[in-house]
C-alpha cells in the first residue's frame, strides 16, 4: 500500500514537499541559533531575522517549484513574458516592492530611525510593503517632530540619496559660523572659539565612552578628528569682515542642545573682550 503511494506522482510530491520543509526547517533554527546568540543588538537581530525568514520562504519556493511544476523551464520563459508586460503597467508599484526588499534586506534604516530622503526629513513611523511613514521633523529642533505624518513611496531609496542619523556611534559635523569687524582683535576671538568650544565638548562627553574613536568602525575613525577645528575666511559681503567657523563632532540627538550651549557660552565670553566686536554669528 504504503509502495503505492509512493509510485502516485501526487503522493511521491507531496512526501517530498515534507521532507524539503523539515530539513529546511532545521537548518533555518540552526543558524538563527547560532547568529542570534552572537550578536547583543537588538536592533541588528530583528534585521537578521528577517532576512533569514526572506532566504528560508525564497528557497522553499524554489524547491516547491521544482517537485510540483513539470516542464519548469517553459513555464519559466512563459512568466518572463508575463513579468515583462507586469513591469510596463505596474513600474511605480513594483520599483516601490524592490525598494521594500531593498530596505529591510539591506537594512538602510528601521523603524524609530532618524532619516533624511531628499527633502524629507523625520523619525521612521512604520514600514511597509509599498510605502513607509515618517513623522516630519521639526523645523526648529532636529530631537522633536512638527505632527505631520509623510507618506513615502518605498522605490526613493533606490534614486534618492538617503541619509540615516540613527546609525550606531554616528558622529556628525557640526558648525557654528562667527564673522567679526574688520577692527576686531582676530586672535583674541580664534583663542576665545577654541578654548571654549573645546571645554564644552569635554565638559558634555566627559562620561561618555562612546564618544571616542575607538567606537566607530575603523575605516570612519580613518577620516574624522575629533579636535575642534576652526576655519578663517574673508566675508566679502555684508556683513564685512573676518568669518570664523567652529567645526566639531557630536551625536545628532545633541546637536541642538551643543549648538545653544555653544552660542551662549561664546557671546557671553566675546562680550567681554572690547577689541572684539561681533558682525554677525549663525
Amino acid at each position: 500500500m504504503f509502495i503505492k503511494l509512493l509510485n502516485n506522482q501526487f503522493y511521491g510530491n507531496l512526501l517530498d514537499t515534507g521532507i524539503v520543509f523539515i530539513i529546511l526547517c532545521l537548518v533555518y533554527f540552526l543558524l538563527r541559533l547560532f547568529l542570534m546568540r552572537r550578536l547583543r543588538s537588538n536592533k541588528v537581530r530583528k534585521k537578521v531575522s528577517a532576512r533569514l525568514n526572506y532566504v528560508f520562504v525564497l528557497f522553499f519556493l524554489i524547491f516547491i517549484a521544482k517537485i510540483w511544476i513539470q516542464g519548469f523551464t517553459h513555464l519559466f520563459y512563459a512568466l518572463s513574458l508575463v513579468s515583462a508586460g507586469l513591469v510596463v503597467t505596474n513600474k511605480e508599484t513594483i520599483m516601490n516592492f524592490v525598494g521594500w526588499i531593498v530596505i529591510t534586506w539591506r537594512g538602510l534604516f528601521a523603524e524609530g530611525d532618524y532619516i533624511k530622503l531628499g527633502d524629507n526629513a523625520g523619525f521612521v513611523y512604520e514600514l511597509g510593503v509599498l510605502y513607509f511613514k515618517v513623522l516630519q521633523e521639526s523645523k526648529y529642533f532636529t530631537n522633536n517632530i512638527s505632527g505631520k505624518m509623510i507618506k513615502i513611496p518605498n522605490g526613493l531609496v533606490i534614486t534618492t540619496p538617503l541619509i540615516n542619523f540613527s546609525l550606531n556611534s554616528n558622529l556628525v559635523e557640526t558648525t557654528q559660523t562667527w564673522v567679526f569687524t574688520p577692527q576686531s582683535d582676530i586672535k583674541v576671538a580664534l583663542d576665545i572659539l577654541q578654548k571654549q568650544t573645546e571645554k564644552l565638548i569635554a565638559e558634555y562627553y566627559e562620561d561618555n565612552e562612546k564618544y571616542s574613536l575607538n567606537s566607530v568602525k575603523m575605516i570612519i575613525a580613518k577620516r574624522i578628528n575629533l579636535d575642534v577645528n576652526i576655519k578663517v575666511e574673508m566675508s566679502l559681503e555684508k556683513p564685512v569682515g573676518l568669518k570664523l567657523i567652529v567645526c566639531y563632532y557630536c551625536f545628532p540627538q545633541d546637536k541642538d542642545i551643543l549648538d545653544k550651549s555653544l552660542l551662549l557660552s561664546l557671546y557671553r565670553e566675546l562680550q567681554k573682550h572690547d577689541d572684539v566686536k561681533i558682525a554677525f554669528s549663525s
